[in-house]
C-alpha cells in the first residue's frame, strides 16, 4: 500500500508554472518516462527520442525558452527542421 501512496502523491501535485514544472521533474523519483508522459499531455510536447532526464530536462528548457506560450509551436521537442 505504501508504494501506492507515493504514486498517488506524486500524481497529486499541483504545478502553477514552468519553473515549478522543472523542479518537479528534477525530483529523484521522476524519470523520463514521466516527464515524456507529462509533456505530451499537458503541453502537446513530444519527445520523440530516448534522454537522459538531465537531457530532457535541458531540451525542455530550451523548447519553452524559445516558444513559451505561442500556439503555432513545434510538437516535437527532440527533432530539427530546415
Amino acid at each position: 500500500m505504501q508504494i501506492l501512496d507515493k504514486l498517488y502523491s506524486l500524481m497529486m501535485q499541483t504545478i502553477n508554472n514552468f519553473n515549478e514544472l522543472i523542479k518537479y521533474f528534477n525530483r529523484p523519483e521522476i524519470e523520463f518516462k514521466h516527464i515524456q508522459d507529462i509533456c505530451c499531455k499537458a503541453l502537446c510536447i513530444i519527445f520523440l527520442n530516448e534522454h537522459t532526464k538531465e537531457n530532457a530536462i535541458k531540451l525542455l528548457i530550451e523548447f519553452w525558452e524559445k516558444w513559451k506560450h505561442t500556439k503555432e509551436k513545434p510538437i516535437f521537442i527532440d527533432v530539427e527542421f530546415d
